[in-house]
């Protein structure tokens, strides 16, 4: 199954913001009360929701919003080097 990791960047005083994903194949479906970690982040972040579809074989998985002091072109340049990408 497909595990999408799904996170809102938000820039600088809330300007600008962009959806962001990292997939993952997996046997393993996460579960709310899971905390998942990532390169791209000091601490573990948490889920806010989890989607399956199991016709598809795929499942998102929502995680907390990432707000902080950086310009949105500077938060998603150091993502896009951790392995994540946007929506097209």
């Amino acid at each position: 199954m497909q595990v999408i990791l799904d996170i809102l960047i938000t820039g600088k005083k809330k300007k600008g913001f962009k959806n962001l994903k990292k997939v993952y194949d997996s046997i393993n479906i996460p579960t709310k009360d899971c905390l998942i970690e990532d390169s791209a982040w000091k601490e573990a972040r948490e889920i806010t929701n989890i989607i399956i579809n199991y016709d598809e074989e795929y499942c998102i998985v929502s995680l907390v919003e990432d707000i902080d002091n950086y310009e949105i072109d500077e938060k998603l340049k150091m993502y896009k080097g951790h392995n994540w990408g946007t929506y097209n």
